[in-house]
């Protein structure tokens, strides 16, 4: 997923909203949130949530 925070910060959506990278596959779920999974097990300590949304105040 190239450019997720700034198709995020500026409410578009990809063209694209899912694929593969080296290691995992991921998929755009809504603005600011971008799901990850690893093609191989991990283990539950090493978890990560990334999250990214458009701010409204000015």
């Amino acid at each position: 997923m190239d450019n997720f925070l700034a198709l995020t910060l500026s409410g578009t959506t990809p063209r694209v909203t899912q694929g593969k990278g080296a290691g995992f596959r991921w998929r755009w779920l809504s603005h600011g949130l971008l799901e990850l999974t690893p093609d191989a097990p991990v283990d539950r300590d090493r978890a990560l949530i990334l999250s990214a949304r458009r701010s409204t105040a000015r």
